[in-house]
């Protein structure tokens, strides 16, 4: 006997058949939901598949009073560009007391990042102060890397909004990702995913995060391993990144609306609420690498620092890293700094602004205005933000 052809079966099959189908698939969005709410809640977020390069889940399980002076909110290079033991280092020494920072980066971070990093990491405790660590490409909504930030940060809540703020079909999909993000990060907490690299942890644990750090032999040889492990990334990126800047990363550029800028705000407005100070560092970028940006990028870019100095009271700091920009050996490669670079711009930033700002004093910002001429000013001999 042939099975019944589906023109022949009765209408109601038909519905019931039809309801099945959508029973199944709402306990599927359910479930999937259900599962990524509860491991969100249980500090699981960040066990994903990019943990590089700040270990986030290690901090965000810690169990005793973070009690923090600065957190350091940025992409990789912030994490490259901003060591925790050298702030605390300097720190320490001009308040006269110990201190502890953190850097809580992440890869291909932008102010639409930073929104929910602050809110799961640094909301329920916050830091006195709160360093958020900028180039360019932090404050575009165009960015190429958005739909990564959207896949790596959203919650379930978040759905509706980034759908609607979605530009093509890779921010679509990664605007749906909580539905099974949580069955992902289970197998991967399992599977000691997010431990996979030790040295992540141990760096977070003992010196804040970040890529380098000081003060024992462990630091050095650590601080040497990596070195040695980003040996080949200058000739890299000069192959495979350089060469795509102009096009990919900047063929449009808004800086002054959208998802990044609006998460940017919301960042500063909630550290406010909170109890915070927020001050803003404009990360160094190496001479080939700026070069490749735009000269329209560039001016909207100044332009919306002027905005954020002063339409929203914030301090800006732009350090002088002229010595730098034409030598290869303070970077590992054209956008990240290598370890002695590394270290000299964190004592720049504490001296000159999170050690003024966290006693009270006025810090060392640089004239924001591009249209100024600072030729005819005298360099200073050691490295300072421009006055």
């Amino acid at each position: 006997m042939s099975a019944p052809h589906p023109e022949d079966c009765p209408p109601h099959v038909h519905r019931a058949t039809t309801l099945r189908g959508l029973a199944v698939l709402f306990w599927l969005v359910v479930f999937g939901l259900g599962l990524t709410t509860a491991t969100d809640a249980v500090g699981l977020k960040y066990v994903q598949g990019i943990i590089w390069p700040t270990d986030l889940h290690t901090f965000a399980v810690r169990d005793t009073p973070r009690q923090l002076d600065v957190a350091i909110l940025g992409s990789s290079r912030a994490s490259f560009g901003l060591t925790p033991a050298v702030l605390d280092e300097c720190l320490g020494r001009k308040l006269d007391r110990p201190t502890q920072s953190v850097n809580l980066a992440r890869v291909f971070a932008t102010g639409h990042t930073m929104r929910p990093i602050y809110h799961d990491l640094l909301h329920e405790d916050p830091p006195k102060l709160v360093l958020l660590a900028i180039a360019p490409e932090a404050l575009d909504d165009t960015n190429p890397k958005m739909a990564s930030s959207i896949s790596g940060t959203a919650s379930p809540t978040d759905i509706p909004g980034e759908l609607t703020r979605a530009r093509g079909l890779k921010e679509t999909l990664a605007a749906l990702r909580p539905f099974v993000r949580g069955a992902e990060t289970l197998p991967f907490y399992l599977a000691g995913r997010h431990a996979e690299e030790a040295r992540l942890q141990w760096i977070m644990d003992h010196h804040g995060g970040g890529q380098w750090c000081t003060g024992s032999a462990a630091c050095d040889a650590q601080n040497d391993e990596l070195s040695a492990v980003m040996g080949m990334r200058w000739e890299q990126a000069v192959r495979n990144v350089l060469s795509s800047i102009r096009i990919q990363h900047f063929g449009e550029y808004v800086s002054s609306e959208g998802r990044a800028f609006d998460g940017f705000i919301e960042v500063v407005q909630q550290a406010r609420a909170d109890g915070a100070t927020v001050a803003v560092v404009v990360m160094p970028l190496h001479e080939r690498f700026a070069a490749e940006i735009p000269q329209e990028a560039r001016e909207r870019f100044a332009a919306t620092l002027k905005v954020l100095a002063t339409h929203h009271q914030l301090p800006v700091y732009r350090p002088d890293v002229k010595r730098w920009v034409h030598d290869q050996r303070s970077w590992v490669d054209p956008d990240h700094l290598a370890k002695g670079a590394s270290a000299d711009l964190t004592r720049a930033v504490c001296r000159d602004l999170v050690a003024p700002l966290l006693t009270g004093d006025d810090p060392t910002l640089p004239d924001l205005d591009p249209r100024r001429s600072t030729e005819k000013k005298q360099p200073p001999k050691r490295l300072r933000g421009k006055r």
